[in-house]
């Protein structure tokens, strides 16, 4: 299996962003990045996360969206591949809901959820879907090690408690996700931003792929 089109989940702090620009660079791939760095709402979120929740998500899905519509139609055949670069993000739409889900109070859920399916399903039809999504874990205590190590000042109000949430809903989507080939890889006892060897290995392991849910400790 060669993925065209790879995305990377999982979540704060488990490293997707670091190994989508390594497998970018060395696939030769275009990169697909998240738009967490240009959300004004994010740092005034972690401050006072009930007054900010639903302007973050928002802005989240909406930018989220349009980074989306300006990939190539979904329906491209190989022929119309062939010869075009790969590409690798570190995000899929699918996941913008279990953040909502986690921050937001009832009311502004169900306005989230009812913009969501109006702007998200048309999509579907309109842009690429993933070859492969890979999944990254890791136990909670190691995803507050890494946000600690990587210093941005506003993520390091996060707590135990919301990262415990936000990992029990990454599993349960995971759980039950069948619509595109799935990779998930244990990174509690490996840095893949540092740990050339281990990206080597996963790379290999994604070349075995022949579709379908596959598990990997690159350790």
């Amino acid at each position: 299996m060669k993925p065209f089109y790879l995305a990377i989940e999982g979540p704060i702090g488990v490293g997707k962003s670091s190994l989508a620009e390594q497998l970018s660079e060395r696939m030769g791939a275009d990169r697909l990045r998240d738009t967490e760095a240009v959300n004004p709402w994010l740092e005034a979120f972690y401050r006072e996360p009930a007054v900010n929740a639903l302007h973050t998500q928002l802005h989240f899905l909406v930018s989220r969206i349009e980074t989306l519509e300006r990939l190539a139609p979904a329906r491209e055949d190989s022929d119309t591949r062939r010869g075009k670069r790969p590409l690798v993000a570190d995000f899929m739409i699918e996941k913008d809901p279990l953040f909502a889900e986690l921050v937001l109070d009832e009311r502004e859920w169900l306005l989230y959820r009812a913009l969501y399916e109006r702007l998200v399903a048309p999509l579907g039809q309109t842009c690429l879907q993933p070859d492969l999504v890979i999944y990254l874990q890791a136990s909670v205590e190691h995803l507050i090690q890494r946000v600690e190590k990587r210093g941005i000042e506003y993520e390091q109000r996060i707590d135990s408690a919301y990262l415990e949430g936000l990992s029990r809903l990454y599993e349960r989507f995971f759980h039950d996700h069948v619509a595109t080939p799935l990779l998930i890889v244990n990174t509690d006892k490996v840095d893949l931003s540092t740990d050339v060897l281990a990206v080597e290995r996963l790379m290999d392991r994604i070349a075995s792929l022949e579709g379908g849910r596959h598990f990997f400790n690159p350790s």
